[in-house]
């Protein structure tokens, strides 16, 4: 099994590679479709949870017909509760777990209908994204929060 700080490396490691090459994504027109999620990212922000999200990141992932990884027909997968448990961890590595579930809409774990599901999809990978990103690079650059360093 692996420790708490390898499997958050590991978080980072699949966010990254599964997001941040969204431009690879892009370059291809996507299909017609009426996929929820792919509607919902059509938006230029999303509000999904306790923010509003601005899912630059996601959208080349999705709309290119990237497969969901926490929902499906019949509702929320085991992955998504995987990650959630993974989020709220995140305070072992020092970051504060709030910060990456207020991406998760109330009562997401009973999710059932198309429109829920994709809220709860957009969730959890921006989450995963902000995560990944805060993982690798950290939450503050040094010489901000103290000059003298």
């Amino acid at each position: 099994m692996q420790s708490g700080h390898n499997l958050s490396k590991s978080l980072a490691v699949v966010a990254a590679l599964l997001f941040s090459s969204s431009s690879v994504f892009a370059q291809s027109a996507p299909a017609p479709t009426l996929d929820p999620v792919a509607q919902l990212l059509a938006q230029p922000a999303v509000r999904v949870g306790e923010v509003a999200v601005a899912p630059d990141a996601l959208r080349g992932y999705y709309q290119s017909g990237g497969a969901r990884l926490w929902t499906g027909g019949s509702g929320v997968l085991d992955t998504a509760f995987e990650l959630a448990s993974e989020l709220d961890a995140l305070d072992r590595d020092g970051l504060a777990p709030a910060d990456y579930t207020q991406f998760l809409p109330l009562g997401w774990q009973d999710a059932a209908d198309p429109e829920e599901l994709a809220q709860v999809e957009i969730g959890l990978s921006s989450a995963l994204v902000k995560a990944a990103r805060d993982l690798y690079g950290g939450r503050t650059t040094p010489s901000i929060s103290d000059p003298d360093i």
